[in-house]
């Protein structure tokens, strides 16, 4: 992939963020962020409750993108070295990766399929 995870910073707090690197120039519309659910057994499920799909965004090698579960506005920032950083906001009203065990899947994809009902 293109773009890789460097970490969850402050799990369960107003400043949780999820931190990616971009390895090589590409757009972040090709990108999802999914959080892992568990059953009462404490096993990883199927299932995901959360779901953040960038926008259509070009990020260049070594610029950064992080992922603020908060409420907030999208702000790009230019760094001192020449890289960029760009700020998401997930827009959630909880936070998403609260304990240790749970686990960020970046998800990159080429193509997809869309139905609308036409009722």
């Amino acid at each position: 992939m293109d773009i890789n995870i460097q970490g969850i910073l402050d799990r369960g707090n107003d400043e949780e963020r999820l931190v990616l690197r971009v390895l090589k120039d590409c757009n972040l519309c090709r990108y999802l962020v999914l959080d892992t659910t568990f059953d009462n057994k404490g096993n990883v499920t199927n299932k995901n409750r959360h779901v953040y799909a960038f926008s259509n965004v070009a990020v260049k090698k070594d610029d950064y993108v992080v992922l603020y579960t908060k409420v907030g506005n999208a702000v790009v920032q230019k760094n001192a070295d020449g890289t960029t950083s760009y700020f998401f906001y997930w827009n959630m009203q909880s936070h998403i990766w609260n304990n240790e065990q749970d686990i960020a899947y970046l998800v990159h994809y080429d193509e997809w399929d869309r139905f609308e009902s036409k009722d």
